[in-house]
């Protein structure tokens, strides 16, 4: 086995090593205290950051508005977004740099940063396309009055979709009024809408609106 360095002890606890590799890395740990000892504080660097994010994440409670993850995102808006990291994750990782020390500290705190903002922006993406997906099966397929729920395993995020009504346009188009429910991280949101279908097939929202 090869040397154990930072990279495969994120590995090993990411989960991404195979079962033999990580028996291999828990019995050197074993023996080995100072090992044993780096990855317990990497596991509560890990554990700290997670639980900033979620904290970001979920607004503290409150019902937050995502951005669209499923369109195409330009390198500057990329950035953009990242320079906007809210305090909490900042201060956070600030915390987090006193259980490790030195070089290897800097660059297991900074990897651990990108790879938990990735996942959870990863997990917001899957959030939405599950919903997309859900809404328009709802408009095109489903009569009103009709529950079509949608569900996100890797983020626990949940929602049901349900047309309202249904009319024509003066020039055709057909629209549907929808009523939208969404719990992400333990918050409900409750939500209107309108959509109507465009030439191509889809379903366009052009009106949302929150219910009294």
């Amino acid at each position: 086995m090869k040397a154990i360095d930072d990279s495969m002890l994120m590995a090993y606890l990411d989960g991404e090593l195979d079962e033999a590799t990580a028996g291999e890395v828990e019995a050197i740990a074993a023996n080995d205290p100072s090992l044993d000892t780096k990855i317990k504080d990497m596991r509560e660097c890990d554990a700290l950051l997670r639980s900033a994010f979620n904290h970001v994440m979920s607004g503290a409670g409150k019902p937050v508005v995502f951005p669209d993850l499923t369109g195409p995102h330009t390198e500057e808006e990329h950035k953009k977004s990242i320079s906007s990291t809210p305090l909490p994750v900042a201060l956070a990782a600030s915390i987090a740099l006193l259980f490790v020390g030195g070089i290897s500290g800097f660059f297991m705190l900074d990897s651990l940063v990108e790879r938990e903002f990735e996942r959870q922006v990863l997990l917001k993406k899957k959030d939405a396309q599950a919903m997309l997906q859900a809404r328009s099966e709802a408009l095109e397929k489903k009569l009103s009055g009709t529950e079509v729920s949608w569900v996100n395993p890797d983020s626990g995020s949940f929602g049901v979709i349900i047309p309202v009504q249904t009319w024509r346009t003066e020039t055709g188009r057909y629209c549907r009024e929808f009523q939208e429910s969404t719990t992400v991280d333990g918050t409900i949101t409750v939500e209107h809408g309108v959509a109507c279908r465009s030439d191509d097939g889809s379903w366009k929202v052009r009106l949302r609106y929150f219910p009294e």
